[in-house]
Order: structure tokens, then sequence, then C-alpha cells
């Protein structure tokens, strides 16, 4: 399914009232759902008020980004979506199936298959570090959480924050995103 040709906000307003599939996003509300028959990963973020497009820039150049390095992500479009005086972020993500989730695989399979994926996450991280000539503003979080395994191919799924920015212009944004105690 081609993520582009999604109109999202019919979509959000009927989230509320279905059940996260993950309890694990700090920053996001994740959620299941079947659109046209497909199963996409909707991502929802703390609305906010202000540099919402510096923000879809930002995500739009991290996840190119990652991908020039040889890091496989999958299917991802951040939107916004108008909630009063702010806006909702919103990422849309071809989703995985619960068994191909890293830190599914690491609950259940064998430790020799278990040391495989070490050596894959490992090899993953130091290319991303060898192949990464803008170290000061290009960063990723390679942990188990942030990854999932498709016809034996790593993909890497956590692009929000856009870990490209200035730190200071990142420190702020994670300072806006953190969740609210009440959303």
């Amino acid at each position: 399914m081609n993520l582009q040709d999604i109109d999202i906000s019919s979509y959000v307003e009927q989230l509320d009232d279905k059940k996260q599939c993950s309890q694990l996003g700090f920053f996001s509300k994740p959620y299941m759902v079947d659109m046209d028959n497909t199963e996409v990963i909707v991502k929802r973020y703390h609305p906010l008020k202000k540099n919402v497009s510096f923000i879809l820039e930002s995500h739009d150049k991290y996840v190119n980004d990652l991908k020039k390095l040889g890091i496989k992500v999958p299917e991802t479009r951040m939107v916004c979506v108008q909630k009063g005086a702010k806006q909702e972020l919103v990422v849309l993500q071809n989703a995985f199936k619960e068994e191909e989730l890293v830190r599914s695989i690491f609950q259940k399979k064998p430790l020799e298959e278990l040391l495989k994926i070490m050596e894959l996450l490992y090899n993953e991280t130091v290319n991303f570090w060898i192949n990464n000539t803008n170290k000061e503003n290009l960063g990723f979080h390679p942990t188990l959480r942030n990854y999932a395994i498709k016809d034996d191919e790593l993909f890497y799924f956590d692009t929000v924050p856009p870990m490209n920015m200035q730190q200071n212009e990142l420190n702020k944004l994670i300072i806006q995103m953190a969740p609210a105690l009440i959303w």
C-alpha cells in the first residue's frame, strides 16, 4: 500500500475508540489500523503549537538520510492533523507482524538465533557510524524494540524524534513532544 495516498484525518478520529497496539512508545500512542486490507501502524504524538512544518521536513530528511546509510526503514509518512489551535503529528508505517518484531523474537527464540540477530544489530550500528559523515547532526537509537525482521532483513522503524537536528533544536522538540499526563 502506498501510504502517500491515505487521507489520515478520517482515521485519526476513530483511533480513540481503538486499543493501542503497544505501550512501549514514549512519545507516541501507536495503533494498528486496517486501511484497505493492509495493516498500518499509526503513531500519534502530543499536539504542538508551532514548528510543525520544520518537524515534517526534518522527519522526511531523517528517513532519507538513514536509507542513504543503508538502514532499511519501512515505508513511512508523517502528516499533520489539526487539533483545535494545535497540530497533531501522525506517523504512518507499513506494519510488521508481532512475530517479526525483534522484541518478540527475543522472548521466544533460542540463544543461537538471538546471537545472530545481535550480530545484525551490531553490524548495522557499526556501519551507521562508519558511513555517517554527519556525526554531529545524525543519530539513531538502535535498540531491540526499534527493529523488526522481515524476509531475513532488518528494519529500523523509530523515526521520531527525527535525530538529524542541531542538539538544541532536538532538545526543545523532545520537551515539546514529551507526553502530558493527560492528552
